[in-house]
């Protein structure tokens, strides 16, 4: 075979294999299956960007608790994927890496009392929901919580209709792609089984309307 023919057979295939993986790094389990991208244009940091600052910013604004953070990163036993956020969703990922981010947060300086955020913690009711509550009732908790926190930060910036416009659509086409790994991955069992919906799709999605 031909030196240019081979190089460029290698290179069809590594971008054919970039593409059954998109959004999965080397550190993250393996995607099971291994679905293509529906739209690469809602992996993008236009909606990355939002969501994740949105939800690093709740999560320092309402001082929430490790253990909460914790519970919310539990990996399932059964899927080995997160339990709580349907894996590869590109609404549910900039949320896994707000939460991972605020989770290694450090220590303030300069400040007379130690503290590493603002807030005095969730209300007691929340937090019991999300530590010990079941599966539906953390979920729906989830969903609160992910859609005051994008709500808010999306607010703020005083959209203009056109602005609106575009982020509600590019967090359809977020929910349409989530949702097809989600019943892709319901064969796995586990948390997927139990999951009607993907909570941090429907928050977003909500967070953006009036």
């Amino acid at each position: 075979m031909h030196a240019t023919t081979w190089f460029c057979s290698v290179l069809a295939a590594a971008i054919l294999g970039a593409s059954l993986t998109f959004g999965f790094s080397a550190q993250d389990p393996a995607p099971k299956p291994p679905i293509a991208v529906l739209d690469p244009v809602v992996y993008s940091d236009e909606l990355r960007h939002p969501i994740f600052f949105a939800v690093l910013e709740g999560l320092y604004r309402d001082g929430v608790s490790n253990e909460v953070v914790d519970k919310l990163l539990e990996i399932d036993p059964v899927t080995k994927y997160p339990a709580n956020f349907i894996w590869a969703c590109p609404i549910c990922l900039p949320v896994i890496d707000a939460l991972d981010v605020y989770r290694a947060r450090p220590m303030f300086r300069g400040r007379k009392l130690a503290t590493d955020t603002f807030g005095a913690g969730l209300a007691a009711e929340v937090r019991e929901v999300l530590l010990h509550g079941d599966m539906a009732a953390r979920q729906d908790a989830l969903k609160i919580l992910v859609e005051g926190w994008i709500r808010v930060w999306f607010e703020a910036r005083r959209p203009t209709p056109e602005e609106r416009a575009r982020f509600q659509s590019l967090m359809e086409d977020g929910r349409k792609q989530g949702m097809a790994y989600l019943k892709a991955y319901r064969a796995l069992g586990g948390s997927y089984g139990l999951m009607d919906e993907c909570p941090s799709c429907e928050a977003g999605n909500a967070a953006g309307k009036r």
